[in-house]
């Protein structure tokens, strides 16, 4: 606790609001986003660091969810008050009431506690992983699924594949919802 005082005159925390305020707005226009103590890294180098996987999420999802969300609201749509309204209306919410992070729970407890490991949790497995990052392997884009398909590695890209598909069905589900009623 002797530090404390310290640690406020550092972080500028005894000025007045809006002091703290415009030097913030400084060094985020200069580029210093701050520290991630979640990640452990700057919060510029985790944005980096995480937007390809978060990337590849979306290339997998977006259509799922577009086809899906336009095929669903149009089959309601078009059976008014029949049941295929009904249950696509008892769907949705019931996916857009869903909490995503616990749906994606329930997932991962069924296909890879209950199955086995039929489909795992991260991004590869730990033999791909080292296929990955082994000097052979030339990652363009850190996008696993493109960068098999560019180095025409099948094992890598059907464990990619293997390892998305819940990550692409958790947020589907939502928002798939989202759309059909729309």
């Amino acid at each position: 606790m002797a530090d404390l005082p310290a640690v406020i005159e550092q972080y500028g925390l005894d000025e007045p609001f809006f002091v703290q305020y415009s030097t913030w707005i400084r060094q985020v226009f200069s580029g210093n986003l701050g520290w991630s103590v979640v990640v452990g890294m700057s919060v510029w180098d985790a944005i980096w660091y995480f937007l390809p996987p978060t990337l590849e999420l979306a290339i997998f999802a977006t259509p799922l969810i577009i086809l899906m969300g336009i095929f669903l609201g149009t089959k309601a749509a078009a059976h008014k008050d029949k049941p295929i309204d009904h249950g696509t209306r008892v769907l949705a919410i019931f996916g857009w009431s869903l909490p995503t992070f616990w749906f994606g729970l329930i997932l991962l407890m069924i296909f890879y506690g209950f199955f086995r490991g039929l489909l795992p949790p991260g991004r590869l497995s730990i033999q791909m992983d080292l296929v990955v990052n082994s000097a052979d392997f030339i990652r363009y884009t850190h996008i696993n699924t493109i960068d098999a398909i560019l180095n025409l590695n099948g094992p890598v890209l059907l464990d990619a594949l293997k390892h998305i598909i819940l990550p692409v069905i958790t947020l589907a589900v939502v928002q798939v919802a989202f759309i059909m009623r729309f």
